[in-house]
């Protein structure tokens, strides 16, 4: 366990920014700049903790619309393990499913898109939607 987590030190980044750095700034570009910055670290420590289990519930349900719609699945990449693949890996994943989704909506995708199809991503996107909203990354939120 890393003392101090990775959370702390974005957040001690985000409170050295304002303590040290904004009052010392004229208004302007900079002032602007760092202000941005600081809101920016702030939302990414508070999604930090659920990024992965996001991630993970993003990649099931991409999958499992991906087979609903019957698209064979990806032999050559198999779903990541988080146990052992980096964050990285993971994102890489999620948005290449993501792209398959899309390229399938697209007009001359590989899909003909009927009322069932239509509504299997239509509800896929309210999903979505409110998977992004449990990261908590509003910028209206503290």
């Amino acid at each position: 366990m890393l003392n101090p987590s990775v959370i702390d030190l974005l957040v001690g980044v985000a409170d050295g920014l304002r303590a040290e750095v904004l009052e010392v700034l004229e208004p302007g570009p900079a002032r602007d700049q760092v202000t941005a910055a600081i809101a920016i670290v702030r939302r990414v420590a508070r999604a930090l903790p659920g990024l992965v289990p996001y991630l993970l519930a993003d990649i099931d349900d991409l999958q499992a619309t991906l087979a609903l719609l019957g698209v064979p699945p990806d032999a050559a990449a198999p779903r990541p393990d988080p146990g052992t693949d980096g964050l990285d890996v993971l994102i890489a994943f999620d948005l290449t499913l993501r792209d398959r989704i899309a390229a399938l909506a697209e007009p001359d995708g590989a899909l003909e898109l009927g009322a069932p199809e239509r509504r299997i991503l239509i509800d896929l996107l309210g999903r979505m939607t409110e998977r992004d909203a449990g990261l908590r990354l509003s910028p209206w939120e503290r």
